[in-house]
C-alpha cells in the first residue's frame, strides 16, 4: 500500500509471509518515478488528467512488488 503523501517520494509498504515474515518498503524520488512511468507509458500524456495520478500510483506499486519479491526470494 502506498504509504503518506510526501511531497519528493513515493513510498509503499508490503508485508509478506513465506519462510520468513516481515515487511518491506520501497522508497521511489518522485522525479525519477514520473520519468520512469513516462518511459514505461512511452510519452508525457500518460493518461488523462483524473486517470494520471492512478496510473502513476498502480505502476510505482507493481515496481515496488517486483522489486520487494526479488529481495525477499534473495534471502
Amino acid at each position: 500500500r502506498q504509504l503518506g503523501s510526501m511531497p519528493d517520494m513515493a513510498a509503499f509498504r508490503q508485508s509478506f509471509r513465506s519462510e520468513i515474515a516481515g515487511e518491506t518498503m520501497v522508497f521511489f524520488a518522485r522525479d525519477g518515478a514520473r520519468d520512469f512511468c513516462e518511459a514505461f507509458y512511452g510519452h508525457r500524456d500518460m493518461a488523462a488528467e483524473g486517470g494520471r495520478e492512478m496510473a502513476f500510483r498502480g505502476l510505482l506499486l507493481e515496481a515496488a512488488n517486483v522489486l520487494a519479491g526479488a529481495c525477499v526470494s534473495g534471502l
